[in-house]
């Protein structure tokens, strides 16, 4: 199963574009892999200067995402 998504509304102004893929699959009856990737594109002031931060910030959360998924 594969799925993506795009925002169009509530983004913060520093976003210009987030999009979302997913795909899942079955490996055997009682487990699956899930497979993610988001993308964002942001405004060159105050996104460039705000890019580590949201980078970290993001990875933390697919981290708990992915924990939760197990």
């Amino acid at each position: 199963m594969r799925f993506s998504y795009e925002a169009t509304a509530g983004l913060p102004r520093l976003i210009t574009r987030a999009e979302s893929h997913w795909s899942v699959r079955v490996l055997t009856p009682n487990s699956s892999q899930v497979e993610a990737r988001a993308e964002l594109a942001l405004r060159p002031f105050p996104g460039l200067l705000l890019r580590p931060l949201l980078r970290l910030q993001l990875q933390r959360v697919g981290d708990r995402v992915a924990e939760e998924l197990k």
